[in-house]
């Protein structure tokens, strides 16, 4: 008895489960080595504790619970947990058994560790997820089949497909429910083949009929279908639907050469070029714009031999812009082979290669030389009418300086005959007049008061007619130096009859502007439009009140640009029309006061033509302010 109980000890200590005994209260009674080992603690130090000591989800209220359940059942299986000498908490499986001896009730609990089981059933339920979310989301037609061909499973994008609102619509179906006959019996014997084979069939394209005449393309792969002994049970699949590749495929092998004669046709020049600007490539257009014969070389040919000056600075950014993959355009004059200067604009745009890298640019130029004078003389018709419009006021500007020109010259005549009377009596002899009235001190007094107002006179009216001449000539085509300043306080001038009745006009100009290639003459029309608007602007508000707003100009230079601010006190610009500001033919203003150029007219030429940026900000009921930056690059020291 004795050894057959020692046998018994062995094998309950060796077995892999911990084993417990407990009293009602919870308290241990006996545990096996397992238990020691699982736990970490002594037999001494587990025969001193309590259940509620190893397992933290065992509350008394819930120990008791489980023990009344036990009473009652007999056995009671549960998943729990156990806590570890170190801290260390682990899931267990527990099988107790209720038991009374001599009297007395005992629990026999079987403790086991289930903490692999867990990570197995959370990583089967984590790869489930992902199956189940690849099934779902995937763009590809993904699909299982049996052995007869039948669709055990398929994809979310299959069944869409298929014009199933659900994927578990296709089960029990095969591809004669959905195919033509021909495609869905061509597809039976593929897969015939790879169940009895084995072998795989990859990346096939092939033409889909569906059963109600529409054709499709799709890249299919197909492989033999195994269960977890390595039995062939099906077939599985996935396909990508090439339609449009395909079409777009067959399209551009058809029009490669319609390309090739719509490139070779069109009248604007197209070249490649290395990334040094030497020619690789040029088009008949190309030849014409540029005069170089058909039989004419171009191998020793640089796109910026053809550029001086300024314009050879702009060809040179423009390939440096591309050459960094961005794109470079810009408008200048270039002279041709036979020495021809002509007005162009281009843009050069980068080639890049499979990995992104620029290998070639493209540059495509226009000669424009017959589009710019056109619109230089639409340009300097449209400043002619504003010219017209301010004609009046103008006048009315010189007007004033003429009266007092005119006052101070009758006073100096009729003070120079006084003199006369003085100094020579003797030429006036029928004069009966006392010379002694004349009142010298006076005259001497006034006449230098007197010249000196005339010759104010003489220089206000200069300024105003110099302001005109510069306001008003055309000017060069080419972009030019211009004071920028100097500019501003011309159109001010001319302008000023629009303005003094509404508003008082004040400028803060940098004196320490650049000088700015531009183009003068469009720049003043720039100028004049956004003064007109601001006057405009401050007289719908103040109409009729007396009062008087406030326009102001500046000008600063910034970082990479020059600076033109025109603010006024007007009512703002509504939210929503913000965004049509500078549509063309866009105006708020009665019929007869705006033809909605003027904004337009400012954003082609600061943007187009001179690649800056016009803006504004406003706030309804405060005002409007326009900001052009002009870029650095053009600027002069």
């Amino acid at each position: 008895m004795e050894e057959t109980q020692r046998m018994a000890q062995f094998s309950l200590d060796r077995t892999a489960d911990a084993v417990f005994w407990v009293q009602p209260d919870g308290s241990v009674l006996y545990a096996n080595e397992s238990a020691c080992r699982a736990l970490g603690y002594s037999r001494d130090e587990l025969f001193a504790m309590n259940v509620q000591d190893v397992d933290p989800d065992f509350g008394a209220d819930v120990w008791l619970a489980h023990w009344q359940s036990l009473k009652q059942a007999g056995s009671l299986t549960l998943e729990s947990r156990c806590r570890r000498k170190d801290g260390f908490i682990f899931p267990v499986e527990i099988r107790a058994d209720y038991a009374k001896l001599d009297g007395r009730e005992w629990g026999f609990a079987r403790v086991h560790d289930i903490s692999v089981r867990k990570q197995t059933a959370a990583a089967t339920a984590g790869d489930r997820h992902l199956f189940e979310f690849l099934m779902d989301n995937v763009p590809d037609h993904i699909y299982f089949k049996d052995r007869q061909s039948r669709f055990m499973r398929i994809s979310r994008a299959h069944a869409k497909l298929f014009g199933l609102t659900d994927a578990t619509q296709a089960v029990g179906k095969t591809d004669f429910d959905f195919f033509g006959g021909h495609h869905a019996a061509k597809t039976f014997e593929d897969e015939r083949r790879i169940l009895q084979t084995g072998q795989a069939m990859m990346g096939v394209v092939e033409k889909e009929t569906w059963a109600d005449g529409r054709e499709t393309w799709v890249a299919t792969s197909k492989m033999p279908l195994s269960d977890p002994c390595g039995q062939i049970i099906g077939v599985f699949g996935i396909s990508r639907n090439i339609t449009k590749s395909k079409l777009a495929e067959n399209a551009l092998r058809a029009s490669e050469e319609f390309n090739k004669r719509i490139l070779e046709s069109t009248s604007d020049g197209v070249c490649v070029l290395d990334l040094q600007g030497s020619l690789l490539y040029l088009s008949a257009g190309g030849r014409r714009s540029l005069d170089l014969t058909d039989g004419e070389s171009i191998l020793d040919l640089r796109w910026l031999s053809f550029w001086e000056g300024p314009n050879e600075q702009q060809a040179r950014r423009a390939l440096a812009d591309a050459a960094a993959g961005g794109v470079g355009n810009y408008q200048g004059s270039a002279r041709t082979r036979k020495g021809i200067s002509k007005r162009w604009d281009v843009v050069i745009s980068p080639i890049t290669g499979s990995g992104g890298e620029v290998m070639r640019l493209v540059c495509v130029f226009r000669d424009i030389t017959e589009r710019q004078r056109l619109e230089s003389e639409l340009a300097q018709a449209q400043k002619l009418e504003s010219i017209g419009q301010l004609a009046a006021g103008i006048a009315h500007e010189i007007n004033t300086p003429i009266q007092y020109i005119g006052d101070n010259g009758k006073f100096l005549e009729d003070a120079f005959r006084d003199l006369i009377r003085v100094v020579c009596p003797s030429t006036r002899p029928d004069d009966s007049a006392d010379v002694t009235a004349v009142e010298l001190e006076y005259l001497q007094e006034e006449i230098p008061k007197a010249i000196g107002q005339l010759l104010a006179g003489v220089d206000h009216v200069a300024r105003i007619v110099r302001a005109m001449k510069e306001f008003s000539h055309p000017g060069p085509l080419e972009k030019m130096p211009v004071d920028i300043n100097r500019a501003i306080e011309s159109t001010v001038t001319v302008s000023r009859n629009e303005w003094k009745y509404v508003a008082d006009l004040t400028t803060d100009l940098d004196p320490n502007l650049p000088l700015v290639y531009c183009i003068a003459g469009e720049f003043n029309q720039v100028m004049l439009n956004l003064i007109v608007n601001a006057a405009h602007a401050i007289s719908a508000v103040l109409e009729g009140s007396g009062r008087k707003g406030t326009i102001r100009i500046s000008t600063r230079l910034k970082e990479k640009c020059v600076e033109i601010r025109v603010s006024d006190t007007g009512l703002g610009i509504p939210e929503a029309i913000q965004s049509k500001v500078f549509d063309p033919f866009f105006t708020t203003k009665p019929v007869g006061k705006g033809t909605g150029q003027g904004l337009a007219i400012a954003h082609a030429v600061i943007v187009t033509k001179h690649q800056g940026t016009i803006s504004f900000e406003t706030a309804a009921g405060v005002g409007t302010t326009f900001i052009i930056h002009m870029p650095f690059s053009n600027a002069v020291e």
